[in-house]
């Protein structure tokens, strides 16, 4: 099951709260419980932006590479590839 990170976040909320509740964690927990939430949506906005820029490299890398392959004529570009 793969949630989204708001999903994960209010997910992460609730058990904390429930914990609380319970006694398991002291009620001053919840300024470390901000800053968990905070270190996940900065992990995944990080995420997100490494996703975004290897994406664009690779679309550049495949432009490139694309204008430098041979032609051979009634076989196309790719006549003699290995893969």
């Amino acid at each position: 099951m793969k949630l989204s990170p708001e999903e994960r976040i209010e997910l992460l909320r609730e058990i904390l709260d429930v914990q609380i509740a319970l006694g398991i964690l002291p009620g001053n927990i919840d300024a470390k419980h901000k800053g968990l939430i905070s270190d996940i949506e900065q992990t995944e906005a990080e995420e997100k932006r490494l996703r975004l820029q290897a994406r664009k490299r690779y679309e550049y890398l495949g432009r490139r590479k694309s204008k430098r392959v041979p032609t051979f004529p009634g076989r196309g570009p790719h006549a003699f590839s290995s893969g």
